[in-house]
């Protein structure tokens, strides 16, 4: 029995439009693990099992080795076993020796779907956006149904700073499982791309009513609806995230904001000062903190904070603007 393997994982990805500064947005997949190969394969059961286990690469990668060793499977059945291999691969970040297996399983089986989808994931854990975008395109050429290969090429798109095209994949991804809140919340993240607030707050919150557990939709909802002047509901939003994965930096940092907008200086101070603990390079911490100091009557720590904004993000203080809160404060 041969088990092939779809990947899935949650992949961070950092966007550079200017609307969000960390974004936990993302990934793939569908099947978990689909019985596939013929049944003549003369490998042990036991190492099809070990070689599609999803939750531990270790055990994975030897049994798929064996099989890929034994000599006694057919390409197709050889080409699920790369595939597998290199799940487990990717799983232990080892991004490049992922794509040589799922070279090789495409080299057996040229229509393979999954693999060329493992691929474009791979490719964008390593930044190479546009090896993504030709790999989920062959993905999508042989399996025009595929959901998940429409929301990995959107993210590939997201990446490059393609929102339009990245939203066009949401769309036929949606259209296709109308019930994903990934395709949603990346929907969102794409529409905060273009500063359209108020579409990504619908995508929002779909994907909250779709997933309720997911902390980086509260959290984009949350960010929204404070540039959009509903703080009391950004405020009730951000504690939801929080709650769900506490002390997450890009969360404080959007709670921040919203007592930053509601001028609260001191709890602004306090969630600045949580996200800065975990990561002293988040330019908006540094900036609001400082707006917020100012607030207080601390003119020399406001202007270190500011200048230190600055020099890790020189378009900070219009990015603020844009968001509502001048460099005056709000």
């Amino acid at each position: 029995m041969q088990a092939e393997v779809d990947f899935l994982e949650e992949l961070r990805l950092i966007f550079s439009f200017a609307s969000r500064r960390v974004a936990l947005f993302a990934a793939v997949c569908c099947v978990a693990m689909t019985i596939a190969g013929s049944a003549a394969a003369q490998s042990s059961d036991d190492d099809w099992t070990q070689c599609a286990n999803i939750n531990d690469p270790d055990v994975s990668i030897p049994a798929c080795t064996a099989i890929i060793q034994s000599g006694q499977e057919t390409p197709p059945d050889l080409a699920i076993a790369f595939n597998n291999r290199g799940n487990a691969y990717k799983a232990k970040g080892e991004f490049d020796r992922a794509i040589m297996d799922y070279s090789q399983a495409i080299r057996l089986k040229p229509d393979y779907a999954l693999a060329f989808n493992n691929r474009c994931i791979a490719y964008l854990d390593k930044g190479q956006y546009d090896q993504a975008i030709q790999d989920c395109n062959q993905a999508i050429r042989l399996k025009p149904e595929f959901a998940d290969a429409f929301i990995n090429r959107g993210l590939a798109n997201a990446n490059k700073g393609y929102y339009d095209h990245a939203i066009q994949d949401y769309n036929q991804a949606i259209r296709l499982k109308p019930d994903d809140a990934l395709a949603f919340k990346n929907r969102g993240v794409a529409y905060d791309g273009k500063k359209d607030y108020y579409r990504a707050l619908q995508d929002y919150g779909e994907a909250v009513r779709l997933n309720p557990k997911d902390a980086s939709s509260w959290n984009g909802r949350c960010w929204d609806r404070a540039i959009t002047g509903d703080l009391q509901q950004a405020l009730v939003d951000c504690n939801q995230s929080l709650l769900l994965q506490a002390n997450d930096p890009s969360t404080l940092d959007s709670r921040g904001f919203v007592y930053l907008k509601m001028k609260n200086a001191g709890a602004a101070i306090a969630d600045y000062n949580a996200a800065l603990a975990i990561n002293p390079k988040i330019a908006s911490s540094l900036y609001g903190r400082g707006l917020a100091e100012r607030l207080k009557g601390d003119t020399a720590a406001s202007d270190t904070d500011i200048a230190a904004a600055k020099a890790i993000n020189a378009k900070i203080a219009g990015e603020f603007a844009q968001w509502g809160v001048p460099a005056s404060g709000p």
